[in-house]
């Protein structure tokens, strides 16, 4: 994606204007939309007992190919990613921490995917790795609890953040697993439950956005993704979650 300048001169005045211009390759939106259902995911962090679920939102998506206008793809991610930092387990009850991924800024809020052939490990579902400026540190909404928890190295800089599978899925190795998350997104079919996985629709989504992306006459391999900014004040944060 490029910028152009345009000068227009009208009575002897120069005036000039920034005209963003999306190049093409496929883009892939996640959006601050809710859909109105939820998935569960993994409780991560520092908690005793067995392991705990908490049910988050999902989010719509949109992926679109300005090399084919007729290209539209739709799904569903989950945002959020909830853990527990030390001293924040009280025993029946713990607050749970989001370590969710926001750009720093709102309008500095694309950035370039890195396909990725499997993820989690022992997987057999790909996966997009978010990069800004050919890094994978980028700029964060800072969370200072992912420093307690090593997520990060900084507050305000995240690196490995990928879209990747969520929800129940199925790995390999492991058999059936629940996701969780410390700032990924996770793709999230309909209906999600341990006999209805993610696994096919990962596949279907990732695979489709990276053919396209090789067959791109202006930027082969290239995949765009925009991430909507949500509110600080409508993320699920500092939550007091009742054990299991």
């Amino acid at each position: 994606m490029g910028k152009n300048i345009f000068k227009l001169e009208v009575a002897g005045i120069t005036k000039t204007a920034e005209i963003e211009i999306i190049d093409d390759y496929p883009i892939i939106r996640i959006t601050k939309q809710k859909t109105g259902k939820k998935v569960k995911q993994k409780i991560i962090g520092s908690y005793s007992g067995g392991l705990q679920y908490v049910d988050v939102d999902l989010y719509k998506v949109l992926v679109t190919d300005n090399e084919d206008t007729t290209f539209k793809m739709e799904f569903s991610i989950a945002r959020d990613a909830a853990a527990v930092i030390p001293g924040n387990d009280k025993g029946n009850t713990m607050i749970l921490s989001n370590m969710s991924f926001e750009p720093k800024n709102g309008k500095i809020n694309h950035y370039s995917g890195k396909y990725m052939s499997a993820y989690p490990k022992k997987n057999d579902t790909p996966a997009i790795k978010l990069m800004q400026s050919d890094s994978e540190q980028m700029h964060a909404q800072a969370r200072p609890d992912a420093l307690l928890l090593d997520y990060r190295f900084k507050e305000d800089i995240a690196r490995g953040v990928m879209i990747h599978v969520g929800g129940s899925y199925d790995n390999e190795n492991y058999g059936h697993s629940i996701s969780a998350s410390e700032g990924c997104f996770g793709i999230v079919n309909d209906n999600n439950s341990p006999t209805n996985t993610s696994d096919q629709l990962t596949k279907k989504v990732i695979n489709t956005i990276w053919e396209r992306a090789k067959k791109s006459k202006a930027n082969p391999n290239h995949i765009r993704i925009i991430i909507e900014k949500r509110d600080e004040k409508t993320i699920p944060n500092n939550v007091i979650f009742t054990k299991k």
